[in-house]
């Protein structure tokens, strides 16, 4: 019986209608379990049979008007995808590793290569669909038996790497599947001979479609088995682990429980401690603090002794024109500043009032007068004044609380602006405040500082810098302009251009006539001054080592360049780039000594590119730095530093060991001097062949090298020589012209008083 005149039997569309059925509801449950992958194989499994059931049973169809050729094509090609799918199957949904090859390469070349070069290929030459479909079947039939006859040995692999045998019932299931698919191709083989004899008993001419179709769908009802056995046993185990999860979940829920009682008992303990500890480090904080607040006060006393004597001294012997006194009594204001500001700053933080802020001060007397006072120190800079001070503006403040903060606001404007800059003053009243501004051209506050300067002992420069200082001068002027109602502000960003303003406000005092404004006369000097870097690079002087000095604090400079100047030739520079830059002037180098910390490139970058350059690898190298810390000194030996010297440095000291490390590169030089020698008579080179290996005296030739007043770089060139090499090779090696190797050779037959190479290596040695 046939539906809906077609060729599709009443049975082939009822098992379709089934399998349609089964296949949506197997949908939904793969949707809300999309990570189920051995649904989404069964699926395809199960569509592309619907899809055999439903075309297979249509085709070919005389009334369907697509060519009986193309039908019967289309309805073999269905028919040999699934059986394509069904080994791929296998190997995933049973995880057969062993049946790969089917899986892959077996499908391709046993089934879809008979498919097209057994069946469309003939049938498309001769037009005889029955030669062509039984020639199709020989090759798929022959696979399906390798197919089974492998199947036991990858159930096998598969069952021992596992460690599971295996349900009996699971293996039975799989051969049968099989086999059942494995019919088609002898279904379709004796396809005419089955009709003739099923067509009496199914009363229609096609009657191998139903049998075709109950072989394949009963072999997909043992897969179906196959597959919900499979998924209960997978749910039996999810749900079993569900329970043991559980379990454990609520065992964990108790612990955590308990864990949080726990918790809470030593959370409290620990607030407990925390607060002991932090009450014994509060005192011991305390305990320092007073001990450097005593500290600075006994040093106060000495300090203004030293001071006072020194004063004296200067008056009674008329030493005011000695530069020495001048920097030592500099260093004593430097020092009394700083111990003061400190002492202010601890005061200020325990609430022990410094001023008297009843009184009234003439706001523009007091800044007029500092104004004349800081005009002899900026003039030294080249610094122009430009003030504009409105008269007669009062405040209600101790005048010398004023005169600090107008003391602090203009020496960092005076630090802070290059030679030759311009710095703006201004007094003016705006309805009830005071404004005082202080504008200057120099080097700018980044905005990232800008509220940080005002807390005590950071510094508004960078990390290292030319001005010393301990950070204490804004937080005073900060305080005290909090005891007064009054405010500050900074504006400056160096990234859009150079200088800072400073505003500050005061609440103005309407004076009455009868009301006296207190006095205020500051008899003490100002204790900065302007560093000025006064040395000078001497001529050179052959006889001399050369050194290069790099430090960025100015007075140590002159004092490091000033001394160090009477025994060696001295370069200098104020950081590292500035170094780099002379370094690429200079043409003969014996050693570097550098400051660590510096802007514009520390003591790390310019060793770093002393080491990389070819000319100047070999200098020594010697670091300062006040970091005297064990990580400090080995990331500065690591960089090939010789020595590390621990700030503040001894200028003896540091000469000495200046000496020490030339001295014992003067004598490694000598050594390979000696040892070139040696090798030139072992050699037996004719220019020098009158000298013997027992007649190379080292000491005999550094002797004779000091007493002909020979330089090391000269020494350099005779160590050249005496390896065979010529001036343009020497110049090669060291980084020099050949017209000033052939100088330095010159240099030394003329202090030798010899013409050639082998009269001047024969004289160092006699």
């Amino acid at each position: 019986m046939l539906v809906f005149h077609t060729e599709l039997h009443i049975i082939t569309f009822l098992i379709i209608l089934l399998e349609m059925v089964f296949f949506c509801h197997q949908v939904i449950y793969f949707l809300s379990r999309p990570s189920d992958k051995n649904r989404l194989y069964f699926l395809i499994l199960l569509y592309l049979l619907i899809q055999h059931n439903l075309i297979g049973g249509l085709l070919p169809d005389p009334n369907i008007p697509i060519p009986t050729i193309v039908q019967n094509i289309i309805a073999y090609g269905v028919a040999f995808a699934m059986a394509m799918y069904f080994p791929y199957y296998f190997y995933k949904a049973f995880k057969l590793e062993k049946m790969k090859f089917y899986a892959y390469w077996g499908n391709i070349l046993f089934l879809f290569g008979p498919f097209v070069l057994l069946f469309i290929t003939p049938y498309y030459l001769t037009n005889d669909f029955a030669f062509s479909r039984k020639l199709a079947m020989i090759v798929p039939f022959i696979y399906t038996l390798s197919f089974l006859y492998s199947l036991r040995y990858a159930i096998n692999a598969r069952n021992k790497e596992l460690k599971n045998m295996g349900s009996k019932e699971d293996i039975l299931g799989m051969y049968i599947a099989v086999i059942l698919f494995g019919f088609l191709p002898v279904i379709a083989f004796f396809e005419t001979n089955l009709n003739d004899l099923l067509r009496p008993i199914l009363h229609f001419h096609n009657g191998s479609q139903v049998v075709e179709i109950l072989t394949t769908n009963s072999g997909l009802l043992v897969m179906t088995f196959l597959f919900i056995r499979q998924t209960v046993r997978q749910s039996k185990n999810e749900y079993n682990q569900l329970l043991v999860s559980e379990k454990q979940l609520q065992q964990l829920n108790a612990e955590l429980i308990i864990s949080e009682k726990q918790l809470q008992e030593l959370n409290s303990e620990l607030v407990i401690k925390v607060k002991e500890r932090t009450k014994e480090l509060e005192l011991v904080n305390e305990q320092k603090t007073n001990a450097f607040v005593n500290l600075a006060h006994e040093t106060k006393t000495p300090l203004t002794l030293i001071t006072n004597y020194l004063d004296e001294y200067i008056r009674k012997y008329q030493q005011s024109e000695n530069e020495e006194l001048k920097l030592l009594k500099k260093a004593i204001g430097n020092l009394t500043k700083d111990i003061v500001n400190f002492f202010d700053m601890e005061k200020i933080q325990k609430g022990i009032s410094m001023y008297n802020h009843k009184h009234i001060s003439d706001f523009s007397k007091i800044l007029s007068d500092s104004i004349t006072l800081f005009n002899v120190v900026a003039a030294k800079k080249k610094i122009e004044i430009i003030p504009n001070v409105s008269e007669n503006i009062f405040v209600k403040a101790d005048p010398s609380a004023l005169f600090r903060v107008i003391n602090n606001l203009l020496d960092n404007a005076i630090k802070y602006t290059p030679q030759g800059g311009v710095l703006e003053l201004g007094l003016s009243s705006n309805n009830s405040k005071a404004i005082f501004c202080v504008k200057d051209n120099g080097i700018g506050i980044p905005l990232l500082q800008q509220n940080k300067i005002f807390e005590p002992y950071c510094q508004i420069n960078s990390e290292k810098a030319n001005f010393q200082g301990m950070g204490l001068g804004l937080p005073l002027v900060k305080k005290i302009l909090l005891d007064l109602n009054g405010e500050i502000a900074i504006m400056s960003d160096p990234q859009t251009g150079q200088g800072t303003t400073v505003l500050v406000e005061l609440p103005i005092y309407e004076k009455a006539e009868d009301e006296l404004v207190m006095e205020f006369s500051d008899n003490t000097s100002l204790s900065y001054e302007i560093e000025i870097l006064d040395v000078n690079e001497q001529n050179f002087d052959e006889s001399k080592y050369t050194i290069l000095i790099v430090e960025d604090n100015i007075e140590l400079l002159n004092q490091m360049v000033g001394m160090l100047q009477k025994k060696f030739n001295v370069h200098f520079a104020m950081n590292g780039h500035e170094a780099v830059e002379k370094l690429k002037e200079i043409n003969q180098l014996d050693l570097i000594v550098s400051d660590v910390m510096m802007d514009n490139g520390d003591g790390y970058f310019l060793a770093e590119q002393v080491v990389k350059s070819k000319r100047l690898g070999h200098v020594p190298f010697i670091f300062l730095t006040a970091k005297n810390t064990t990580d400090a000194r080995m990331d500065g030996l690591s960089l090939g530093a010789i020595d590390y010297i621990c700030k503040p440095v001894p200028i003896p000291e540091l000469e000495i060991k200046i000496n020490s490390i030339l001295k014992n590169i003067l004598n490694q030089r000598h050594a390979i001097l000696s040892g070139a020698l040696a090798l030139m008579n072992k050699k037996h080179i004719p220019e020098i062949q009158t000298l013997s290996i027992s007649e190379i005296n080292s000491s005999l030739f550094e002797s004779n090298c000091t007493k002909f007043s020979l330089t090391m770089r000269e020494i350099d060139v005779i160590s050249l020589m005496a390896e065979g090499k010529i001036a343009k090779e020497i110049a090669d090696i060291l980084h020099i012209s050949v017209g000033t190797a052939s100088t330095h050779i010159q240099n030394i037959y003329k202090k030798l008083g010899v013409n050639s190479k082998f009269d001047c290596l024969k004289k160092l040695q006699s």
